[in-house]
């Protein structure tokens, strides 16, 4: 299955949003002394397994959940029941 693709002005919000948060930024810290594998930082963004790490911002969180369920990604051509699909964000917390 397609994944959704995050667009840029999201990601930017994103990683704005990473750097008000006070738990991310203790993660991405930790990647920065190497001391979290599962974590990374792409381009100044902190990821989980790959993944987008949202912070807990709710506009942000419907943005995707909207852009998610608009996608064209998440449903057949010829079907109007919804797919499930992985998302290429997730919320990442201790």
């Amino acid at each position: 299955m397609a994944a959704l693709q995050v667009t840029s002005s999201i990601v930017d919000e994103i990683k704005e949003g990473q750097q008000k948060d006070p738990e991310l930024m203790k993660l991405s810290q930790k990647v920065e002394e190497g001391s979290t594998p599962d974590f990374t930082l792409k381009e100044g963004v902190l990821r989980y397994k790959g993944r987008l790490c949202v912070p807990k911002i709710d506009e942000l969180r419907n943005e995707l959940l909207k852009e998610s369920h608009e996608s064209t990604l998440s449903t057949h051509p010829h079907s109007t029941k919804r797919k499930p699909h992985h998302s290429s964000a997730a919320h990442c917390s201790n």
